[in-house]
């Protein structure tokens, strides 16, 4: 099964697709752009352990980076792993997707891209047999914790890593948040 998928939205077609070398500068600019939004704010973004252009082109090697565009514009990113024993370590080795990298151009902020990736996320993780989509982020960010928990994920506690505090998140497959039928 392919995981690409095309998405009709209110504000025009979302296609989302695994990325390719060529996509490295548009996805770079993503989340480089995140991270400068999240710093104007007063949100910690976190410290990446190595430079996001080659953080990028791992996840295009490895196959688990996708790219968003909204009408053929680059619009936002989504990484989805099989596992993450750092920060779920307790959690069973197959019955979740884990996203991490979610990010979305400033340009298109409003448009619920977040949302339309997330949900796009769950019928990923339905279609493979899983139970859950799992997330997590810097639990001293409350901003975006608000955000997931809208999203209908549910807070799954904190878990204390080397570099950061990670605030936890699951969702049951099917329960809800898709934002477009």
């Amino acid at each position: 099964m392919t995981r690409d998928e095309n998405i009709t939205t209110p504000h025009g077609e979302l296609d989302i697709r695994q990325a390719r070398p060529a996509d490295t500068d548009a996805l770079t600019v993503i989340y480089d752009d995140a991270v400068e939004w999240q710093k104007a704010r007063g949100m910690p973004p976190g410290l990446p352990p190595m430079p996001m252009r080659e953080i990028v082109a791992r996840r295009i090697s490895r196959g688990v980076i996708y790219l968003a565009s909204l009408d053929g514009a680059p619009a936002g990113t989504i990484t989805l792993e099989a596992d993450d024993r750092e920060v779920w370590p307790e959690a069973a080795t197959d019955d979740a997707l884990y996203v991490h990298g979610l990010a979305v151009a400033r340009s298109f902020a409003g448009k619920e891209i977040g949302l339309a990736m997330l949900a796009w996320a769950e019928r990923v993780a339905a279609s493979e047999g899983k139970t859950y989509v799992r997330l997590d982020c810097m639990a001293d960010n409350p901003a975006l914790r608000a955000y997931y928990v809208r999203a209908g994920f549910v807070d799954s506690g904190e878990r204390a890593l080397p570099r950061r505090i990670a605030a936890r998140y699951e969702k049951r497959v099917g329960e809800g948040g898709r934002p477009w039928s």
